[in-house]
């Protein structure tokens, strides 16, 4: 069985689509859904979602607690030999789990697998994103070359290396430090070529994240590099700082440079 784990904040424009997204797979799965404590219609959203849909079991929270400690809770509450991450505002395509299991049952040497996203916002689709099949530490030290609600995890390696780090230091970087975590258990990753979601990110994207979360991605790498024992890594740590003084305007820029067109 999957278990798909979400949490979800003030998502009651976007909650329904994503959920039902996900049930376009026809096979035995549960969908864990966390409620954090959204201050809009997300609660009566997904309480009517779960009368449709019985394996989707909603838990709400009181307080907002973050992404972190929603994915815990609902790695907890959750009983699937295999784990999938998805976000309240993208879309699941057609075929992702039956594509991904296809994989993780053929290659049992591999504790997880991710792949490729189409970009869309308001306006629609506007590009692709992918990256290599086979991450090597060299190219997670350069930055996280998976996206998060594409990943498909065995939950034994989640279980491995203590599931997601609540800590105010892997804010915003919080699937970052869990790859690197996994590396450092030899518990390795592969990013299949078909896009596996529909990913939103609004196409004029300025920068996303704070002085704050650059420092935050600062410390997850240095705090990976030295799991990895990678002293290039440590150089490379210093990016998200140089980052965090760059114009909006030329951050752009060097952020599309990541995206592939239709």
């Amino acid at each position: 069985m999957i278990s798909v784990i979400m949490g979800v904040y003030n998502a009651e424009n976007s909650v329904e689509r994503a959920v039902r997204s996900l049930y376009t797979y026809t096979g035995d799965m549960e969908v864990i859904a966390v409620n954090d404590g959204s201050k809009d219609g997300t609660a009566d959203k997904l309480f009517r979602l779960s009368e449709e849909f019985p394996s989707l079991k909603v838990f709400s929270l009181e307080e907002n607690c973050g992404l972190t400690y929603c994915l815990n809770f609902a790695l907890e509450k959750s009983a699937g030999e295999f784990v999938a991450r998805m976000d309240a505002d993208d879309i699941c395509r057609v075929g992702r789990f039956e594509k991904q299991l296809a994989f993780l049952n053929g290659h049992p040497d591999y504790a997880f697998t991710g792949g490729g996203a189409r970009l869309f916002d308001e306006k629609g689709v506007y590009a692709r994103r992918s990256f290599p099949a086979q991450p090597q530490l060299s190219d997670i030290i350069r930055g996280n070359p998976f996206i998060h609600p594409t990943l498909l995890f065995r939950r034994e390696a989640l279980l491995k290396v203590g599931g997601y780090r609540d800590v105010s230091k892997t804010v915003r970087s919080e699937d970052y430090d869990l790859v690197f975590r996994l590396y450092a258990a030899r518990l390795y990753g592969y990013n299949l070529q078909d896009d596996l979601i529909s990913y939103y990110e609004p196409r004029n994207l300025a920068k996303k994240h704070t002085f704050r979360t650059r420092r935050n991605e600062f410390y997850v790498r240095m705090y990976g590099s030295r799991l990895n024992r990678s002293v290039k890594g440590r150089f490379y740590a210093f990016k998200p700082l140089i980052l965090a003084f760059l114009p909006a305007g030329l951050y752009r820029r060097l952020h599309k440079n990541r995206e592939e067109k239709l």
